[in-house]
């Protein structure tokens, strides 16, 4: 007999965090960022009901560890991928995220915001089953807030940005980014977020013509680390990002990011 648990909805997930900082003269200052909306799938993660999936997303957005003077609280929400557009249409809210997927090209729902360059790349890559790499940021469709970088400027990610695009299962199928051609599961692409695309060899498929990955210097250093020595460092916008054991470890991470820059 099946298991009448099981859930068989995509659901929508969106994280607010409020940071409270204090200042060595006692001024406590409070910001909130909101994270970009991400999918859980039942068939990836054994989704039971919604009980469980909102438990699932407060693992994964666990808070870092707080210490004297910076504490971090996360407010989670969690809706099930279709919720109906009068239900709580917040704006940046899961369900207006939800219902945002409009889009729907060769079964895939996009958001409607997604460039249809964007999407007609994620489609070739899909059917071709090419290697990419993408590049997120902020857009029209995920503005930033005030304490965030300004629109589409890379957010530099490292994980989860590189390989194969497949899709969901489920009515509602979603892009999927995977390791390779064969994985069965992967993680949601924030389509509406994609502000550059290139290709295995590292050559631009999309990049959009606001896009930025601001001032990139590569400098040498010769610092310790918890007994770790380092002997390079990038820097963005003239603060530290990266530090690393060689020069030649640092311009491989700089290849792999495609980021230009200068050398000090």
């Amino acid at each position: 007999m099946a298991d009448s648990r099981k859930s068989h909805d995509m659901y929508a997930v969106t994280v607010t965090l409020s940071i409270s900082e204090t200042a060595s003269d006692g001024t406590v200052t409070v910001t909130t960022k909101q994270l970009p909306t991400f999918y859980l799938d039942p068939s990836t993660n054994g989704i039971l009901n919604q009980e469980h999936a909102e438990s699932i997303a407060r693992q994964i957005t666990a808070n870092a560890p707080d210490t004297e003077t910076r504490k971090t609280t996360a407010a989670v929400v969690v809706v099930p991928v279709g919720t109906p557009p009068d239900v709580v249409l917040v704006p940046g809210s899961p369900a207006e995220f939800a219902a945002a997927r409009s889009k729907i090209v060769n079964g895939v729902f996009y958001h409607k915001e997604t460039p249809d360059a964007v999407v007609e790349i994620l489609e070739k890559a899909r059917k071709e089953k090419a290697r990419i790499h993408i590049h997120l940021g902020y857009t029209k469709a995920a503005p930033p807030n005030p304490n965030s970088p300004g629109a589409y400027v890379d957010w530099l990610e490292e994980s989860d940005v590189a390989g194969y695009v497949s899709s969901s299962g489920g009515q509602q199928k979603v892009p999927l980014l995977i390791r390779n051609p064969t994985a069965s599961g992967g993680c949601v692409i924030l389509d509406h977020c994609i502000i550059r695309i290139r290709d295995k060899a590292g050559n631009d498929l999309y990049r959009h013509p606001e896009y930025s990955h601001g001032k990139v210097t590569l400098r040498d250093i010769d610092e310790t680390f918890d007994t770790v020595r380092y002997r390079a460092s990038v820097l963005v916008n003239d603060k530290v990002h990266a530090n690393f054991g060689s020069r030649a470890k640092a311009k491989d991470w700089l290849r792999f990011m495609g980021l230009t820059y200068t050398e000090e």
